[in-house]
């Protein structure tokens, strides 16, 4: 791809870091459906599978996210990719497009081999314009020590058939489920992570959820039992941000409307 068919498909491209220039330009590619652009910098071939690296993030930090790992992979010579085009990713952010798997992931970093994985994960993670309070949860993936942008999983990388290879050449079905899981035949490359040490949250412990009004990685809003008092109806807002706000609402008379309007007005997204 060269500049002017960037120019071309604006209407698809409208995210792009702030200093690009043509030689760029011409490691450049897109995927068919118009969401991602990918910029190829690495001269290896991308593995079949292995780890990759997600960096999340809000609708504040995007383009400063953005361009802190351009210039990280141009150095480096690493492929990444991002979505280019501001509509979708307000809707991932927000959660919106239908696929809470798919939300968070704005960029997708692909080490070329698991040594370099390591490395450049612990780099990203000690760059301080990638520090933030506030980002989206990446719900198929272990989050990097106690970032709240930085996560990584294990998966088919160059593959496009839904596998992945064993060892022993057994074709297993790449999960893309919710939750982190590893292959059996991989090992855990950073145990004892920050949130392996986590204590359940208090509200976990007092209220059991009953059911879910809004679920969706940017926050969601719950009816619960109180455990100890069996009220039904409390609703919570769990921000799934890591702003680590936990918003009550005792009437359980409360209709979904004035939920909504609650949480707009103490600034918290959902939506």
């Amino acid at each position: 791809m060269v500049g002017f068919e960037v120019q071309k498909q604006g209407k698809y491209v409208n995210i792009l870091p702030d200093r690009v220039n043509n030689s760029d330009l011409e490691v450049l590619t897109r995927d068919e459906k118009h969401v991602f652009l990918q910029f190829n910098f690495s001269d290896r071939k991308l593995p079949m599978q292995g780890f990759k690296i997600h960096i999340s993030a809000n609708l504040s930090n995007y383009q400063v996210v953005l361009n802190t790992v351009f210039s990280f992979c141009k150095v480096n010579s690493i492929t990444f990719k991002y979505i280019c085009n501001s509509t979708l990713l307000e809707k991932n952010i927000r959660g919106s497009d239908g696929d809470p798997t798919f939300s968070g992931k704005f960029i997708t970093i692909y080490p070329a081999t698991f040594n370099l994985f390591k490395t450049y994960i612990d780099m990203l993670y000690n760059i301080q314009e990638l520090k933030t309070d506030s980002s989206i949860f990446v719900m198929t993936d272990r989050r990097y020590k106690d970032s709240n942008n930085i996560f990584y999983r294990y998966g088919a990388i160059s593959r496009k058939d839904g596998y992945i290879v064993s060892p022993k050449g057994n074709k297993i079905r790449d999960s893309r489920k919710i939750g982190y899981q590893l292959p059996s035949f991989i090992n855990e490359p950073f145990p004892n992570n920050y949130d392996d040490n986590l204590k359940g949250r208090y509200i976990f412990k007092k209220y059991i959820p009953k059911n879910s009004w809004n679920f969706k990685p940017s926050g969601s809003v719950f009816e619960v039992t109180n455990k100890y008092n069996n009220i039904d109806n409390t609703l919570f807002l769990i921000d799934g941000t890591f702003h680590n706000v936990n918003v009550s609402f005792p009437d359980g008379n409360l209709g979904l409307i004035n939920v909504i309007k609650m949480a707009e007005e103490a600034k918290i997204c959902f939506l």
